[in-house]
Formats: structure tokens, sequence, C-alpha cells
């Protein structure tokens, strides 16, 4: 919590900074003909994405379980908020000489914003827990977008736009739960990241994060790859070899971007590219549009039209290469995270494992 909220602050006096030097100063006048800077206290925020309420539809869920009329109060609150946030924001951009005004405002929408937050920890603690209530604040550390950005959920119908880099870590070493998302299954932070990221963007708005690689192509993503396919989704990928997008990560990625104007996919090349070429990378990056493979879980990675065109050719074909192989019972085996070779077995590698003894590896493909 304290290295997040140190996080918080050092982003605040850059953000503070870089306002500063891009103002021009007017030495002939008062103040140097500099206005006042903008409060961005409100703008940058802290806090577990994942765990919280993240538009009024998901109280509105919940009220079937409401027996204390708790979802009646804190719309109550949010609608307050709502004015008390729309003063103080009048305030801030009047530019006025009147600071113990400014103050008081900020104060008050500060107090009646912990407020809401707190109601909205117990409401939720209620209804998904059993742990002890200072615990659980403790280890899950809830964000309530509802709360935070009232006027941009509420009113503008989401963010128009979402950026990001989220965690990629197994959902099985974190030390808080989840639950309710789609992509729970995946098994990493980053899926649910882009899940909830998808339930936070305006109609018209446009998200982008860098994930790895194999968010397109392994398959437990399956769900994953289900949710974005109902976006106008560009991908591009990048391998490892011989230079990295993240220097000192050996982790092969994929950059997306995605908007609801259809669900058109745009997929590029998968990106090798030597270090001294990195100042031309993204210049460089073509897609071809709306390319199928009938691979499960997976999302071919193809630039050129001849490439869609032998695709479409394959894809006519009635009796595909499984089929075959089956029809005549004989399987190959490969391994699902090749480098620059594809490992082929005729038959399964012996694999032992402490908990299960003898089995087929996860790693390995039939």
């Amino acid at each position: 919590v304290d290295i997040m909220n140190e996080a918080v602050e050092i982003a605040k006096l850059r953000l503070f900074l870089k306002l500063v030097a891009a103002v021009e100063a007017d030495y002939s006048k008062p103040n140097l003909g500099l206005e006042p800077l903008p409060d961005v206290d409100y703008n940058i925020r802290a806090g577990n994405s994942l765990i919280g309420f993240t538009s009024e539809k998901g109280l509105l869920e919940l009220s079937q379980l409401d027996f204390d009329n708790d979802i009646k109060k804190i719309k109550e609150r949010c609608d307050i908020i709502a004015r008390t946030f729309s003063r103080y924001k009048e305030i801030q951009l009047s530019y006025g000489d009147d600071y113990q005004e400014f103050r008081k405002a900020k104060e008050e929408l500060s107090h009646r914003l912990k407020e809401l937050n707190h109601d909205l920890n117990l409401l939720l603690h209620k209804q998904t827990t059993n742990m002890e209530f200072g615990t659980w604040l403790g280890t899950h550390q809830p964000f309530h977008w509802f709360a935070e950005f009232y006027e941009i959920i509420h009113r503008n119908g989401g963010f128009s736009v979402i950026i990001g880099n989220p965690p990629y870590v197994e959902i099985k070493k974190i030390n808080y739960s989840l639950n309710k998302h789609k992509t729970l299954s995946c098994g990493n932070l980053y899926a649910c990241m882009i899940e909830r990221k998808l339930n936070l963007i305006s109609k018209n708005g446009r998200t982008g994060m860098i994930v790895p690689h194999s968010s397109i192509c392994t398959d437990r993503m399956g769900p994953l790859i289900k949710l974005l396919k109902k976006y106008h989704l560009w991908l591009s990928s990048y391998d490892i070899r011989p230079s990295k997008l993240f220097d000192g990560v050996d982790q092969r990625l994929l950059i997306y971007i995605t908007d609801q104007s259809s669900n058109d996919l745009h997929t590029s090349k998968y990106h090798k590219w030597n270090a001294n070429y990195r100042d031309y990378l993204f210049q460089t990056i073509d897609y071809v549009d709306n390319i199928e493979a009938k691979v499960p879980n997976s999302i071919i990675k193809a630039c050129k039209e001849i490439e869609r065109n032998i695709m479409f050719k394959i894809n006519q074909n009635k009796i595909i290469l499984g089929v075959q192989a089956n029809k005549v019972l004989t399987l190959i085996y490969y391994h699902n995270a090749p480098r620059y070779f594809v490992r082929v077995m005729d038959k399964a590698p012996y694999f032992w494992s402490e908990k299960d003894g003898e089995k087929i590896s996860s790693q390995i493909k039939s």
C-alpha cells in the first residue's frame, strides 16, 4: 500500500512539473502571467483495479441480496457527490482568488468520497466474503471506479481512452480472491484486467494494452480470445530474438488496440528485429484484415494478402490434417512453446509430477 501511494504522489509531482515546463512566463505581468495550475488529486488514484464496483449496474446486481436498503443510501450519496464535484470543479476552473472557498470545497468532496467508499466497502464485503472486514480491506484494497470517477462512469458512460501494461501474474499466486470475471479460468491477472477495462470504456472509446503473446494462442486463454473478438481489433506480435520490446524482459508480447465500431480483425506478422531497428519498428507495421484459421483458441499472425488467400483455400478443404490423423489412429505430439524449432514426437514424452505421478505434460499438445 505504501509503495502504491508513493507512486501516486510521484506521478502527481511529475505531472505538475510537466505542466509548469509547458507554460510560457510573461515577466511584464503580475505572477508572471501564470494562471493557477489545475488540481490533479482526483485524476490520479490508487487501488486494486479488479476489486470493487465499476458502475451503478454492479450495485443493482446486489440489490436482490440487500435487506438494509443500502443501495438506496449509496445512490443518494452518489447524487450528492456529483453535485459536490461539480461545485469543486466550478471553483477550480474559475481561477478565483478565494483560496479558502476552494479548500473548503475540496475538503467537503474528500470527506463525502471517503464516506461513500466506506459504505461501498461494507456492502461489497457483506455480500462477497465471511473474512473479517479489516483483514479483507487490507488484502483486497478495493477500488470503486463508480465512486472515484463518478462523472466519467455515470455521466459519460466510461473513459474515452484506456491504455496499460497490466501485471503478468498467475492468479494462484495472489493473496486475494476474485469472482464474477468471465476470464478467471484463464489463470492470469492480465486477462481479468482486460475484461475489467472493457467494462470501463465508453461507447466510442478506444483501449490498448501490451500483454503476453500467449494471450491469443493458448487453450486456457479461450475465454479472453472470445471476448476480444467481439471488438474491432488491431493485433501486432513481437518475438524476443534478436531483440525485445522490453530490454531484460524475456517475454514474447502482443500489442492490441480496440474500439467498438465493428468486430473486424486486423493482424500483423510475428515481428523479429535487430536492436538498431527499434526506432522504425512501429512505423513499418502492416496489417491484413479478417484472416481466419480453423484452429481453436488461436488467432493467426499474418500480414499479407497472399497469406489470407492461402488460409481461405485451406478453410475450404473439408478434410483437415487433424481429421486425417485421427482417421488412421496416429497422433503426433508437439511442445506448445517453441522458440526456433517445433519439437514433434510420435509418442508422448515421459513426464512425472510429485502431485499426479506419471502423466502428459500440460505443455505437450496432440
